[in-house]
């Protein structure tokens, strides 16, 4: 549904929210259009192949991706198993394991 002609059309100042599922976007037009400015930025949380991620998105700076649909009992755990690891390393001086960085 959400094409090459979709996206050239939302221009600039488009912002697409994907309520359905990851196969509504063409994810390589996607890739296409933000590599060439032609989409400034975006953020999924739904994958045309989840649970796998196109890895070109990965690589580009303009896109957020989160994957909240695909949280589970497990990595909920390890998700707080890392916390706790990062704040025991905080309250003991130590590096973090897992620092978030924010530009």
């Amino acid at each position: 549904m959400v094409n090459k002609k979709v996206l050239l059309a939302l221009e600039m100042m488009g912002i697409i929210v994907n309520i359905g599922c990851g196969a509504l976007i063409d994810e390589k037009e996607l890739v296409k259009c933000l590599v060439r400015g032609e989409i400034r930025d975006i953020s999924l949380d739904m994958f045309e192949n989840a649970p796998d991620v196109l890895q070109e998105l990965c690589a580009l700076e303009n896109v957020i991706l989160s994957p909240c649909k695909l949280f589970t009992p497990k990595s909920c755990k390890n998700a707080i198993e890392i916390v706790i690891v990062n704040l025991k390393a905080l309250f003991s001086n130590k590096s973090l394991p897992s620092p978030v960085i924010y530009d």
